[in-house]
């Protein structure tokens, strides 16, 4: 088993004659953040849904670096996957966009976060 900040992996056991053992690998890894909408149902708020758009950071290409999510009321308690190259530690950065009742669509600016768990304030959308 293998720990870095964030990061939890665990590999299968292995037989070996060898002196040295050498644990870990240059591949990329997958960090899980956990989702939380608190506080009024959106629906109460004039909220149709919310938009989750997660990146990790800094900004690199590739596949599975950047997610998005569409919540609402029934997707309170949700999760998203992010693939981090070797060598980069956990940090990211949100954005949430509301579309609201009466039409209007409101983006909030990026937010950088280093923690598995994301727990976002209905309140502050």
């Amino acid at each position: 088993t293998t720990t870095e900040p964030g990061f939890v992996g665990e590999g299968e056991w292995q037989e070996t004659s060898e002196p040295s053992i050498v644990v870990g690998s240059a591949g990329s890894r997958v960090a899980t953040i956990d989702i939380h909408l608190v506080g009024p149902a959106l629906a109460g708020l004039g909220i149709d849904a919310v938009r989750l758009d997660l990146q990790v950071d800094p900004p690199v290409s590739g596949d599975g670096r950047q997610a998005s999510l569409l919540l609402d009321d029934s997707s309170r308690v949700t999760t998203a996957s992010l693939t981090y190259p070797p060598g980069i530690p956990l940090a990211y950065s949100y954005q949430t966009t509301t579309f609201k009742s009466d039409g209007t669509v409101g983006p909030s600016d990026w937010t950088p976060q280093s923690s598995n768990l994301l727990v976002i304030s209905t309140r502050s959308l």
